[in-house]
């Protein structure tokens, strides 16, 4: 059998997983668009190609038949790990439910068709949509496309609306973003991990935020200090949507608020 693994990004956010990879014995082959990148220096066998290059990356693996193909720490490496997976059998998560997980606008349409409490929204492409909208502030506003609270804000009028929404269509991919309820209470990370469409929450942790209009994190209390009522409901709750979202294997984080009524609220 094979022990050739594939590992789409060599940044230094990638550089610790591709040691780990090597320190089990596996031949690394690693794949970036940067031939300066840290992993490059650590890998085996090294590829200049971008991670957004899908087609390119499966080519290579239909030759070398790798026995796993993985990322961390990035959305469109996770894109593409899924799918070159995918294509040449191996196990993974599907490309579809990386979509899902990756594109907001996606989320929404699962959170609705499986009952999954999730702020209200409008989806805008263009500004003069938006100046029509009906809208009661404060609002959100984010990219569709974009991680790590990557063009995210809160507008609390219509000229910050304007402005906060063309700042996310300039951060988003496709142009495309949503205008999103604003949910005022504490946010909490839902950390798990899954192994053949069986989930376990690790750990919950209460997120701390600066003010608006971004909220950047600058604290986490792990664990949250919260009873064991909540966090049962909790762990019900993170279960419902890794089945929605069509999880199979991995470790996830679930970004989630209490809503007036108490009830958990999925934010992405």
């Amino acid at each position: 059998m094979t022990n050739r693994y594939f590992i789409i990004g060599g940044s230094h956010l990638q550089l610790s997983f591709i040691k780990v990879v090597k320190a089990e014995g596996f031949e690394t082959f690693v794949f970036d668009i940067d031939q300066n990148c840290p992993g490059k220096k650590e890998a085996d066998h090294f590829f200049n190609i971008s991670i957004n290059e899908k087609e390119k990356i499966l080519k290579i693996g239909k030759d070398l038949r790798p026995i796993a193909v993985h990322t961390v720490a990035t959305e469109q490496g996770n894109l593409t790990a899924c799918y070159v997976s995918e294509k040449l059998n191996l196990f993974s998560n599907s490309y579809e439910t990386a979509l899902n997980t990756t594109d907001k606008l996606r989320m929404k349409k699962i959170c609705k068709e499986n009952n999954i409490s999730t702020p209200n929204y409008k989806n805008v492409r263009d500004i003069e949509t938006l100046k029509k909208l009906e809208l009661t502030f404060p609002v959100i506003v984010k990219p569709t496309d974009r991680s790590a609270g990557r063009g995210v804000a809160l507008a609390r009028n219509q000229n910050e609306l304007l402005s906060r929404s063309t700042d996310a269509m300039n951060y988003s991919i496709h142009g495309n973003i949503l205008i999103e309820e604003y949910v005022d209470a504490d946010q909490f990370s839902l950390e798990t991990i899954s192994f053949n469409g069986k989930h376990r929450l690790l750990s919950v942790c209460k997120m701390t935020f600066d003010g608006p209009p971004n909220f950047v994190e600058y604290c986490h209390h792990l664990p949250a200090n919260i009873n064991s009522k909540l966090l049962h409901k909790m762990a019900k709750f993170a279960d419902h949507v890794l089945n929605s979202f069509s999880i199979r294997c991995g470790a996830s984080h679930i970004e989630v608020r209490l809503n007036e009524d108490n009830e958990v609220v999925l934010i992405e």
